[in-house]
């Protein structure tokens, strides 16, 4: 292979240097583009890996990069972290009542915010602000 782009089933290798090489595909389950680079592999192996790659992708079995997974509800992960923690009862009832806030907040703010996937750093920050707002947090 040279510098030049090759295909291999839904697998695009382009070499990057001496025994460099770029792997680039689109997951058919999310969409996105996948990107891998590896090095110290020789062209005969990195034909096997695009190869096994494209098959088990297609054949959605084993290795499927970017499958989503079932996440767990954010209420109940509040729950279940309170229940497991080693707090006094009278704590776990105030922990258990200001997670109940943040779900309602979370619920009127973000509603497609289902499960811990599919929470984002901005969406906490945006609830620090705004208890910062009403003089609730510092």
């Amino acid at each position: 292979m040279e510098s030049k782009s090759t295909k291999i089933g839904i697998v695009s290798i382009r070499q990057t240097g001496q025994d460099r090489w770029l792997l680039r595909y689109l997951d058919p389950e999310t969409g996105r583009d996948v990107r891998r680079r590896l090095a110290g592999v020789k062209a005969r192996e990195i034909e096997s890996i695009a190869a096994h790659i494209s098959q088990e992708v297609l054949s959605a079995k084993g290795f499927a990069p970017g499958r989503r997974r079932a996440t767990q509800p954010i209420h109940e992960g509040i729950i279940e972290s309170i229940r497991l923690s080693a707090a006094r009862d009278y704590v776990k009832r105030e922990n258990a009542r200001q997670g109940a806030l943040f779900v309602s907040w979370l619920a009127a703010n973000y509603p497609a915010a289902k499960g811990w996937g599919d929470m984002r750093p901005a969406m906490r920050q945006a609830y620090c602000r705004e208890l910062e707002k009403r003089g609730l947090a510092f």
